[in-house]
This record gives structure tokens, sequence and C-alpha cells, in this order.
């Protein structure tokens, strides 16, 4: 059964200049639409099946992101068609996340909602919230007297300890120590175990070979290979040495 099924989907942004920008353009004739938006995802189609855990890799600025945003139903679009089984916990970058004046249990529940998480399982994962996060003695420190550590893995306990049955890493292991990064493969290995599906971005490749049995390559909007991941892994080493 598929758990995540995209057919044809694109987005397309457009881009927003400055007015002085823009008057001046239209003034030169040098306004050209097609020039003012810029194709992020171009005719994806993808079918995930329950279970399955799936690595995305490619360069900046190749749709990732945007990829994974559609999937937790974030972003909209622009055509296309999108079906996703069960709840999406989506996990990115902890910048504007955190209320930095709030203490610990505050921000559960601003980061929980964020997340797309319901009030009343985040209120009955706290404490193991802290406790995954080694942040009990500071339940009550506003996070501006924590260390960027410390509120790395307070984001990354409030999206761990989640009941979601489809988790999406948008960048996985970024910026948090060994110790912690060791507690969190454990806990994903015991989700693997539970067949949930997840999807892993990461520019460390050695992270997509220890959890992903399949990896797409995206390039430029478009999904390139979808397969083994070694294979897709030695395509975008082969693609890296192409354009050095």
């Amino acid at each position: 059964m598929d758990s995540i099924k995209l057919e044809n989907v694109t987005k397309i942004f457009k881009l927003n200049h400055k007015k002085e920008v823009f008057f001046l353009k239209k003034l030169i004739g040098l306004l050209n639409n097609k020039k003012d938006i810029f194709i992020a995802l171009k005719c994806i189609n993808l079918h995930i099946k329950k279970g399955e855990c799936i690595g995305l890799i490619g360069p900046n600025g190749c749709g990732k992101s945007t990829l994974l945003k559609i999937i937790a139903n974030i972003l909209k679009p622009t055509s296309g068609s999108v079906i996703v089984h069960n709840k999406v916990t989506f996990f990115s970058e902890v910048n504007g996340c955190f209320d930095l004046d709030l203490p610990p249990i505050r921000n559960i529940f601003l980061y929980g909602a964020l997340l797309g998480l319901e009030r009343k399982m985040l209120s009955k994962r706290v404490e193991d919230i802290l406790r995954f996060a080694d942040l009990g003695s500071f339940k009550d420190v506003p996070l501006w007297q924590f260390s960027s550590g410390m509120t790395i893995r307070l984001a990354y306990s409030i999206a761990l300890l989640t009941d979601a049955q489809i988790l999406v890493f948008d960048e996985l292991f970024s910026n948090i120590d060994e110790i912690f990064r060791q507690k969190c493969i454990t806990l994903l290995n015991k989700y693997k175990k539970e067949n949930r599906t997840m999807i892993f971005v990461s520019h460390d490749l050695r992270n997509i070979k220890y959890f992903c049995d399949k990896c797409i390559l995206l390039l430029h909007g478009e999904i390139k290979e979808f397969d083994e991941t070694n294979k897709v892994i030695n395509a975008y080493n082969l693609y890296n040495s192409n354009i050095v």
C-alpha cells in the first residue's frame, strides 16, 4: 500500500522583486514573466510504500525542502495531486521556531503546534521530551540562556517523540553531538521496526547509507534516480565529479 503518492506535481514560485527593481525593469522593457518565476519542482511522480525509509539527496537548491514541505502539506503544489495516508511530522531547521524568552515546556507546545502535533499528545510527552533532550534540570530556564546544542536537542526531541506514522526530516543530524546522535539513531531504528514511513534529507551520505534502503536523487527540480541507496549515491557522486 502506498503511504505517499505524488502524481505530476509541479511547484512554481513567483519571484518578488523590490519595487525599484520592478519599475526599472518595466521602464527599460526587460521585465520577462518567464524570468520572474522559479520552477522548484517539475512533474514529480513518486510512490512511497508504508514502512519504507527513503533518502532524498541532491545539491542545494534542487527542490528537496520544497518536496518535503509538499508531502507534509506545508506547501501546496502549483499542479498535480498529493495523497498522503496518516499524519506527518516534519522537522526542519530550528531557526525562528522557538520563543527564546519562554522555558522548554512552553516551547514544546509552541514548536509542537508548528509541527502539527496535537496538544493532548504533547501533554503526555512533556516529561519524556525533556528526559530525551536531557533538559529536565532546565525546564524553567528561558531558552535564551541555552546553548545552541541544547536548543537543537529540544527541537529533535519534540519531533521524534511523536505518534505520527510518517516522519520527514530536512537535514538529518545537523549540528548535534555524538551522544545525542546515538540516542536518535536508537529511536529511529525502533520506529523502522514499527514499520513507520520515513524520509531523510542529509548532505552526510553516511546517514543515508545507514538508514535508507532506497534513495531519490533530485536535480534541478526533477527526480533523476529512485533506486537502491548505493546505486543512487554512486550516480550522485558521478554527477558531482562531472561538475567540479
